[in-house]
């Protein structure tokens, strides 16, 4: 089956994150949105938990970002990050005393983009009647296909660089 058949295409992921020790939790969280934010996309956190206990904080937070790329395309980036016995520890950094925190942390990360979305309540092509549906196959596969594919290189490129990001504060 060729892309031109699905209306939302998975380009990287799901990438997974697992971190049992320190890390800057407090700074990851920050840096999140405020990548999301520098590179164009409408970040919302779509559920937060947290728990206290004994152990130390339980937390889960969902994060779903989206960018409009063209009219016809958008991008969609889903974060779910899960973390457990979160307790704060000083670490000696470069000799200097900072405070970082301690626990189990997973980061689920996937990207993918959307076509032929509702923007402003309407598709490009209505799917619903059959022909719109050979129109919108048609023009994937010979108007836009070049286009189509440099936004997935571009999704990809965006990609890469949220996972370097990301490791800075998991594995520094």
């Amino acid at each position: 089956m060729g892309k031109e058949k699905k209306l939302t295409m998975g380009v990287l992921g799901p990438v997974v994150f697992k971190k049992n020790g320190v890390a800057d939790f407090n700074g990851l969280l920050a840096a999140i949105p405020k990548w999301l934010r520098t590179q164009g996309y409408d970040c919302l956190e779509k559920g937060r938990s947290e728990k206290s206990t004994s152990t130390g904080k339980t937390i889960e937070s969902n994060w779903i970002a989206m960018k409009e790329v063209t009219a016809y395309v958008r991008y969609i980036i889903k974060i779910n990050l899960f973390v457990r016995d979160l307790t704060d520890v000083a670490v000696e950094k470069h000799g200097k005393t900072v405070k970082m925190q301690r626990g189990r942390i997973e980061l689920d990360f996937k990207s993918e983009y959307e076509k032929n979305y509702p923007r402003d309540g309407k598709k490009v092509f209505n799917t619903d009647k059959k022909y719109q549906e050979i129109l919108r196959v048609f023009y994937e596969r010979y108007v836009v296909k070049q286009q189509l594919t440099a936004l997935e290189d571009k999704l990809l490129f965006e990609s890469n660089d949220f996972v370097k990001h990301i490791q800075q504060f998991l594995y520094s």
